[in-house]
């Protein structure tokens, strides 16, 4: 993962803004479905969905800086992550939490409020001139990110994104760290099958979502304004279902 995306044959990139988002949908609604019914699934099932779903947050960060250095207006940009991540709150807590154990788990806020925290981070990145001023900034932030999904690995892996010329820096260190924290759970008593399906979350997600960001070719894709809208929309509309299918059965 050592490429430089800018530097790949503009014919190779054949995945628009568009078709990212599709796969980050598609890679979203399989771990969350992995996450909502759990070892209740076949062992294999439970290993596929995983492993799609590790490509999903590594697209979303990269779509994320996409956004913001291509946006007309920032503030605009803020408000609208800010109002879904609001109304995907409820949808969130109900699919994802059977105790408030399960959503300490997996962080209290969703994973927009983290978007929202690493698109804060990053502006402030380019317009605070005091560096100093800027880390302990960045500290703050970093412990306030662990209430949300996602928690302290997101603004680490945004800013590696948005910082280097290629996404393999970021990738590698937490898939690595990820991969080794999968091993522990092993011999803290997880399942086989459990661990298995997280070391396939980050081996195969990850070099699946750079795989899909070196083919991005910069451009939004058909459909004008409707994608963009469409994955707000689609974030709490898709946990709203699980929840209600994991209630019915």
């Amino acid at each position: 993962m050592t490429a430089d995306i800018k530097h790949i044959d503009s014919s190779q990139k054949r995945f628009s803004a568009l078709m990212l988002k599709i796969a980050a949908i598609l890679g979203m609604t399989a771990n969350h479905t992995a996450v909502v019914f759990g070892t209740s699934l076949p062992d294999v099932a439970l290993c596929v969905l995983t492993a799609l779903g590790g490509l999903t947050f590594p697209v979303m960060a990269y779509l994320l800086i996409e956004g913001y250095r291509h946006t007309s207006s920032f503030p605009k940009y803020v408000l609208r992550l800010a109002v879904f991540a609001l109304i995907a709150q409820v949808p969130y807590y109900l699919a994802l939490s059977e105790s408030p154990a399960d959503i300490l788990e997996y962080g209290a806020l969703n994973v927009l409020f983290t978007l929202l925290l690493c698109l804060a981070l990053i502006y402030a990145y380019d317009h605070m001139q005091n560096r100093y001023l800027y880390w302990a900034l960045f500290a703050i932030a970093l412990a306030a990110s662990a209430l949300c999904d996602w928690g302290l690995v997101g603004p680490v892996l945004v800013l590696l994104f948005h910082t280097q010329k290629s996404p393999s820096a970021g990738l590698l260190i937490y898939g690595f760290a990820g991969v080794i924290s999968s091993v522990f759970l092993y011999f803290e008593g997880a399942l086989l099958v459990e661990v298995l399906s997280q070391v396939l979350y980050y081996v195969f997600g990850f070099t699946l979502a750079f795989v899909l960001m070196r083919l991005y070719n910069g451009q939004r894709g058909p459909g004008g304004s409707f994608h963009k809208w469409f994955f707000y929309v689609y974030y709490p509309a898709h946990l709203l279902v699980l929840w209600l299918i994991a209630t019915l059965l």
